[in-house]
């Protein structure tokens, strides 16, 4: 690692490029510095040079370790810019400037409306520090020709608290530089520090989660920022926040089913397909986490019906299992993006609601998905750390158009 690069890691931390709430129009950016002032250059695609580029300020916020939750050991300003007039269908490029040194630079593209494009979809990307997620996000954006979008079902590091984690997960520009970025928060988004008896402390809210990310602040009162909805060329995503690692059915989980509901209908006619990002998967295991399976199955499936919703991707358990086709509504537990996996349960190969089950742990994979977006369906292919096509299969639109 050179001097220049140990040099902008101590300055800019975390560049984030996340959609806002209408992605045709409105990006959010997020990133952390050590002093105050930063700045983002903002330009043409094809301004490489950055001659004609836009300075754009963010609003900056002092992250300490007084400050609650805050449990990272650097104290470093929060800058979030919200862009809500960019150009539909342009490629933008930009990068962050903080005490006369510059990120290096990062890509996007705003949506054009076709029904026709491809997004990334990934899960539990822990744990930390393991050989396999940077290369399988890597391997999935080669086989989809670049998306423009990526979405993980939360758990992306292991201990929200520990801030090498975050850096381990950012660490390699040529990953995050590339594509908008969005996810649901995983109960590991709620990890502190552990205690000396073993247990880990649960964080009142996902202020750690919030701080590395800027997405719209357009969901529930109890959950702004974790639980969000934004829309990439006809598809609305529904990012749901399921709390720590605690599953029994809260105010928060009933506010935001009827959040999912009313925003659904509110926005019918702006969207093909509605896709939901939940970290805990309502049809997977019956005894990693049974409290899910007692207290959030009954609440969500009927309102994912009655929403409209046409594919769930979900994570937690480490299992991969994808259901059929349950009262129009796909449910996708990918497992693992990462390292850690567990046996698949027995319940799952006898409920009667699986398609396909994959022993992850037996075959030492993790996996990733490409979801091509038409007319006609979301056509979802799941690739192996190898570049193996693992599970396809095809969700047929139901919405007139």
């Amino acid at each position: 690692m050179s001097l220049l690069t140990v040099i902008l890691a101590s300055l800019i931390n975390f560049i984030v490029t996340c959609p806002g709430e209408d992605a045709s129009h409105s990006i959010n950016v997020n990133w952390h510095t050590d002093v105050k002032g930063s700045y983002m250059e903002l330009t043409d695609s094809r301004d490489t040079a950055f001659l004609s580029a836009d300075k754009i300020y963010p609003k900056e916020t002092l992250w300490s370790t007084d400050c609650c939750d805050s449990l990272f050991a650097i104290e470093r300003y929060v800058c979030k810019v919200n862009m809500d007039n960019l150009k539909k269908g342009h490629s933008y490029i930009y990068r962050i400037c903080a005490a006369d040194t510059a990120s290096g630079t990062y890509h996007f593209t705003t949506a054009n409306g076709s029904r026709k494009w491809t997004f990334n979809a990934f899960t539990d990307f822990q744990t930390r520090f393991n050989p396999y997620t940077h290369n399988l996000i890597r391997l999935i954006d080669s086989i989809a020709g670049h998306s423009v979008l990526s979405v993980c079902s939360g758990d992306m590091i292991d201990y929200a608290a520990h801030q090498d984690e975050w850096e381990w997960l950012f660490g390699q520009d040529d990953i995050f530089s590339r594509f908008i970025y969005a996810s649901s928060p995983g109960d590991h988004e709620y990890w502190g520090l552990p205690y000396p008896n073993g247990h880990i402390e649960q964080l009142k809210s996902p202020l750690t989660y919030n701080a590395i990310f800027n997405f719209p602040q357009n969901g529930t009162d109890c959950c702004k920022g974790s639980n969000y909805w934004f829309i990439y060329n006809r598809v609305l995503f529904l990012s749901l926040d399921c709390g720590d690692s605690n599953t029994p059915v809260s105010e928060n989980s009933k506010m935001e089913r009827d959040w999912i509901i009313r925003t659904a209908k509110e926005l019918e006619g702006r969207y093909d397909y509605l896709i939901v990002l939940q970290h805990k998967s309502l049809m997977s295991s019956y005894t990693n986490d049974s409290g899910v399976h007692k207290y959030l199955t009954p609440l969500w499936v009927p309102a994912y019906v009655e929403a409209g919703v046409d594919l769930v991707l979900s994570g937690h358990d480490h299992m991969y299992s994808r259901t059929h086709e349950i009262d129009g509504v796909w449910y996708l537990d990918m497992g693992s993006s990462g390292r850690k996996t567990r046996v698949p349960d027995e319940g799952q190969y006898t409920d009667g609601l699986h398609d396909k089950i994959i022993n992850l742990r037996e075959l030492d994979q993790c996996v990733g998905a490409v979801v091509s977006v038409s007319r006609k369906c979301l056509d979802i292919k799941v690739y192996n750390r190898d570049g193996e096509l693992v599970d396809q299969f095809k969700v047929k639109a139901k919405r007139r158009r």
